[in-house]
């Protein structure tokens, strides 16, 4: 009898991070039937386009949570706090203290569903879709999206979570007090491609591409986007435009800005006057899933990280990638223009996402606007400077290199269906 995997997502990386890497093709090759849970459902071409695939849409509705079920989620939390029994007791019935849906219910048993994967527990989009299928007794797992996200905290809590790293596993025992049995490692699906051979292109092939100079240097500037209401994202390109201009940075270097999903384009086209300038960003987008990356975009990613000679982060999990590729790559901590708002993002920042790298110094922070360009200087002069943190930040957070994270993934969902 054919097995039916549910999918839920609400968010348009999702396509990125697992879809682009042909997961529902080899879910459907092993002989599953494959159903979708999304807001997109009533968008006409991204269902035609699945459906065509042989993938059945399926609508997932706005939610918000009663007052009754935010209480139940304080109630978690300080039961956490008090006893990691009572904690792992009250998770067990944990979905019974959330509303059902009856018309997800109704699909679930027409489509006889065997398994539901929600790709986003941290959010609440997918709680009612979790709460009935464990009304059901449809076993539920999680994919947690990123390598900082367990900070948020967890909203949804399936039978199984699947993580990049044992750092993850970690933070879901004892942030989230998800019992540590039933957490998987299955490493980073969204950068399965940038173990793809047939992308990676040479020095000279990315350059044509994005119509730089092999011979001249190639700083990159990866964006943290606009995370904050008011935040400005421009003083770290004017400060470097003043670096180039000056020739302080020798060898005539250009600089590519690769710009946050919420970075605004518009406060950066103004700098495509300079000759030396780039600007990437992302172009795909699906009405109501926002942002999403093709396999080619992917692949242009990691060569750019893979041919720059120093890149520049003021927080993104670009942060993490480059270390992929062992590029050089510094981490300032500070703003000109916003000194004090500034200082308030880099407390939460650091505070929550960034505070392990922070404690072990696997990042190379730059604390203020006068300790960049002698740290800039250094990485183009020795490429093997923070190499060492740069290995642990792989072997801590990538793991893998193999670029199998999503057949890891395909592999945990069969051991879940009682298949070997």
């Amino acid at each position: 009898m054919i097995k039916t995997i549910a999918i839920s997502f609400s968010e348009g990386r999702v396509i990125r991070d697992f879809f682009e890497n042909d997961l529902i093709l080899k879910l459907q090759q092993k002989g599953y039937k494959v159903i979708f849970f999304t807001p997109a459902e009533r968008v006409p071409s991204f269902k035609s386009h699945w459906e065509n695939q042989g993938v059945t849409v399926y609508p997932l509705l706005p939610y918000a949570p009663s007052t009754k079920e935010l209480r139940i989620e304080n109630i978690r939390k300080r039961v956490k706090q008090k006893s990691s029994y009572w904690h792992h007791w009250m998770l067990k019935r944990y979905a019974t203290f959330f509303k059902t849906n009856d018309d997800l219910e109704y699909i679930l048993k027409k489509e006889q569903c065997n398994i539901v994967l929600i790709t986003n527990p941290m959010f609440r989009q997918e709680t009612q879709l979790w709460s009935t299928a464990k009304k059901l007794g449809i076993k539920t797992i999680g994919a947690v999206r990123s390598w900082d996200n367990l900070h948020q905290g967890l909203r949804i809590y399936p039978d199984e979570l699947l993580v990049w790293n044992d750092v993850n596993k970690r933070e879901a025992v004892e942030l989230m007090g998800f019992p540590e049995e039933k957490i998987h490692i299955t490493g980073a699906c969204q950068f399965d491609q940038y173990f793809n051979k047939e992308l990676i292109k040479n020095k000279e092939q990315f350059c044509n591409e994005l119509k730089l100079e092999p011979n001249r240097p190639i700083i990159t500037l990866a964006t943290i986007g606009s995370l904050w209401n008011g935040y400005d994202e421009n003083y770290m390109v004017d400060q470097l435009i003043e670096l180039i201009t000056t020739k302080q940075i020798p060898g005539n270097p250009q600089l590519v800005l690769r710009l946050h999903p919420v970075s605004r384009l518009e406060c950066f086209t103004p700098y495509l006057k300079y000759e030396f300038i780039r600007i990437s960003n992302i172009t795909n987008h699906i009405p109501t899933l926002g942002w999403t990356m093709k396999k080619v975009d992917i692949g242009f990613v990691g060569n750019l990280l893979r041919h720059s000679d120093v890149v520049i982060s003021p927080g993104s999990t670009i942060t993490i990638e480059t270390a992929i590729f062992d590029t050089p790559t510094l981490f300032p901590i500070y703003h000109t223009y916003q000194p004090e708002f500034g200082k308030q993002c880099y407390d939460t920042v650091l505070a929550m996402h960034h505070k392990r790298l922070r404690e072990l110094k696997l990042a190379n922070f730059i604390e203020k606007p006068e300790n960049l360009l002698p740290a800039i200087l250094q990485s183009l002069k020795d490429k093997s400077w923070f190499k060492e943190q740069r290995n642990k930040l792989f072997n801590d957070y990538i793991v893998y290199d193999d670029g199998k994270s999503t057949e890891r993934l395909i592999d945990k969902i069969k051991v879940s269906l009682n298949e070997k």
